[in-house]
C-alpha cells in the first residue's frame, strides 16, 4: 500500500516538474523516499485475521452454548411435567428423544 502511494506521489511530482517553465532556480525532487516496514505491515494484517477468526470462533461457541442451554431447559420442562403428573412418564422417553434430535 505504501509502495503504491509513493509511486503515485512520485508520478504526480514528475508531472508537475515537467511543466515547470517559470525559469526559477527551484530544485524539484522527482522521487520521495517513504520508509516502509513490510514485516510490521504483515504482522498487522495477521493480527486483523486473528481477531476475525477469534470472533468467528467465539460466535460459534456462543451459538452452540445457547443451543445446548435451550435443549437442557426443554428437557427440564418435560421432566417437571412427569414429576407433577407421573402418568405422563410413558411419554418422557419420546419427548427427550425429540429434544435431543433437534
Amino acid at each position: 500500500m505504501r509502495l503504491i502511494f509513493s509511486m503515485v506521489v512520485a508520478l504526480l511530482l514528475a508531472c508537475k516538474s515537467g511543466g515547470n517553465s517559470s525559469g526559477s532556480n527551484e530544485v524539484l525532487r522527482d522521487t520521495i523516499f517513504l520508509p516502509s516496514d513490510p514485516i510490521h505491515d504483515t504482522i498487522y494484517l495477521m493480527d486483523i485475521k486473528k481477531s476475525d477468526s477469534l470472533k468467528r470462533v467465539n460466535d460459534a461457541l456462543a451459538h452452540r452454548l445457547l443451543a445446548t442451554e435451550l435443549t437442557l431447559n426443554q428437557a427440564r420442562y418435560y421432566v417437571k411435567i412427569t414429576i407433577k403428573n407421573p402418568s405422563q412418564t410413558k411419554f418422557l422417553k419420546g419427548w427427550l428423544r425429540r429434544v435431543l434430535d433437534l
